[in-house]
């Protein structure tokens, strides 16, 4: 199991993973982020490992030109609970390696010149 030491953890294992699909005009994607646990900056905490997933949706009507609409942390997971004392801030979690936000949605079109 990794241990937090110096600036942060040095995770034993970490991915991200994707798969897209597009079919003429439309498109949609889903991917995964896991990062592996590890033993906390002040003992006895041990840090879960945690896995977000995230998904979006979106309509090309022509070339460079886009609408995408897609949720990130699609199961609301809490990020796992977290002593450190590295950062100003010490909310229960390390922001730098997860969001305390939740489930986001967001909306974005795109058109080139």
């Amino acid at each position: 199991m990794s241990v937090f030491s110096g600036p942060g953890p040095v995770f034993r294992w970490q991915h991200n993973l994707r798969v897209n699909w597009s079919r003429d005009q439309y498109l949609a994607g889903l991917a995964a982020h896991y990062k592996s646990g590890y033993k906390d900056f002040a003992a006895p905490n041990i840090v879960s490992g945690h896995t977000t997933l995230d998904a979006y949706g979106g309509w090309e009507p022509k070339k460079g030109m886009s609408v995408i609409f897609g949720i990130k942390n699609l199961a609301n997971v809490a990020p796992p609970f977290s002593n450190q004392a590295a950062l100003f801030q010490s909310g229960g979690w390390d922001s730098r390696y997860s969001s305390a936000l939740g489930r986001t949605f967001y909306l974005r079109a795109t058109m080139a010149f």
